[in-house]
């Protein structure tokens, strides 16, 4: 996995400092009454790599930067950083496949997929495990090739008829 630059980011009260993990990003934070609070927040919670470019008055690439891109803007983490476009893109899509995260393209309304596949895979957002109730009541495959036979009488035991003799 590529090195993860370590920055401080401004939090709410104090200081938060960010450090890649294997799977995740963990934010350490120390509170005002001198707790230090630990986040780990996994690599599938961001929603993508993304690019944001800032262009000059000629029309040239002035600056660059990718970043993890999270719902929560205290949460992204700035990865690459350069004053061209030189390598960028090639950094951007680096990213993306390590992390296996979609690529976004950072513009000024938000973030937009710039890509919908990354090779033969197919890019979207992962779907909902159904857990619904319609669900838990369906019988399975191998259960519903069985042949089930219809229900007999039931066999009645009467007091005279004992099963276990003492004799």
């Amino acid at each position: 996995m590529p090195d993860i630059r370590l920055r401080d980011i401004a939090a709410s009260r104090g200081r938060a400092s960010l450090w890649p993990a294997r799977r995740a990003i963990v934010v350490r934070h120390r509170s005002s009454t001198g707790l230090t609070i630990s986040l780990t927040v996994p690599f599938r919670h961001y929603q993508g790599v993304s690019v944001e470019l800032t262009f000059s008055e000629q029309g040239q690439v002035s600056s660059a930067r990718i970043v993890l891109a999270h719902a929560d803007k205290g949460l992204e983490v700035e990865v690459f950083k350069a004053s061209d476009d030189c390598d960028v893109i090639a950094e951007w899509r680096r990213w993306g496949r390590e992390l296996g995260l979609p690529l976004l393209m950072r513009t000024s309304a938000g973030d937009e997929v710039a890509t919908s596949s990354f090779g033969a895979l197919a890019i979207s957002r992962t779907l909902a495990r159904r857990r619904s109730r319609a669900s838990w009541q369906r019988r399975p495959l191998a259960a519903r090739r069985r042949i089930v036979s219809p229900a007999s009488e039931p066999i009645m035991l009467s007091a005279d008829s004992e099963i276990i003799s003492y004799d």
